[in-house]
Formats: structure tokens, C-alpha cells, sequence
């Protein structure tokens, strides 16, 4: 397991977060799947702000092209736009699609 995961799980995540510490790259799986997953399965598109004309228009691409209107999210004001942030950003994202 790479050691930036180990920061934010078990002891070491404990003691920075509570026990609420779970960096979701120590609990995701992979799965095989017989069929693939479908366009029309994208419920958000999460960018930086910058991006948000682009993936407005990719949202309404793939509503064109599969019937379903994906949430277009982005990062707070601000923030960079880099791969980082944006995973640190899914959890708030998540946690506002689900609701």
C-alpha cells in the first residue's frame, strides 16, 4: 500500500481525522464486469471552474446522445485544478449527490 494512503487511514488517519478517516483509495475495489458501463450512467462531472463551459457542453453531449443530463460540479473558488484537488474535492461532491 503506498505510504500517502497510510497517512490518512488506520493509526496514523485516526489520529489526524477521528474516527472519521478513510481515504477512499484504500477502499475502493475493482470489479470485472461482463458488460461495460454506460455514458448514461455519469451522474456528475466535476472540474475546476475554469473548465465549467467545456464540461457544460460535454454534460449536454451526453444528454444529446443518451437521454441523461449529467450535474456539471466544480472546485471551489480558487482552487487549483490539479488531480489532487480534485480527489480531495469528490468527497464533497459525493456527499451532495447522494445526498
Amino acid at each position: 500500500m503506498p505510504a500517502a494512503i497510510l497517512q490518512h487511514n488506520g493509526i496514523a488517519g485516526r489520529a489526524r481525522y477521528g474516527n472519521e478517516c478513510a481515504d477512499r483509495r484504500a477502499w475502493t475495489w475493482e470489479i470485472r464486469a461482463a458488460e461495460g458501463f454506460g455514458w448514461h450512467q455519469i451522474a456528475a462531472v466535476h472540474v475546476p471552474l475554469d473548465l465549467l463551459p467545456e464540461a457544460g457542453e460535454f454534460a449536454r453531449t451526453i444528454e444529446d446522445l443518451h437521454g441523461v443530463l449529467p450535474e456539471v460540479r466544480t472546485l471551489p473558488l480558487g482552487e487549483a485544478g490539479d488531480y489532487e484537488t480534485l480527489y480531495l474535492d469528490s468527497g464533497r461532491v459525493l456527499k451532495e449527490l447522494i445526498g
